[in-house]
């Protein structure tokens, strides 16, 4: 018997760094943070590179009561991009971890 899915949700985002879609390296960090949690966390994994509807998907995860979202970003671009989705979930209530190579 297959075990239930866990309850609580995180939700991963990758921003993209160019301005264009697809030309992004795969989010490996946030890839291997979803490996390490997904026995206890539900995770929503969103890549903005490759993503053109990344707002609406980003929406519909806040509507399962995440416990925060997680955003890997490095200097430049991504942190622009980060930045909105980070807006977006603090009007939504959502608690933000910034992560990545250069998040402090």
């Amino acid at each position: 018997m297959q075990e239930p899915l866990p309850q609580k949700t995180l939700i991963l985002f990758s921003p993209r760094s160019t301005r264009g879609f697809g030309n992004n390296a795969i989010p490996m960090g946030l890839l291997l943070t979803a490996v390490n949690v997904c026995q206890s966390y539900r995770v929503i994994l969103i890549d903005q590179a490759i993503e053109r509807d990344w707002k609406r998907l980003l929406l519909e995860a806040f509507a399962q009561s995440p416990i925060c979202l997680g955003i890997t970003a490095m200097t430049g671009r991504q942190i622009r991009e980060g930045l909105a989705a980070a807006a977006l979930a603090r009007k939504h209530g959502c608690p933000v971890v910034w992560g990545g190579i250069h998040a402090s």
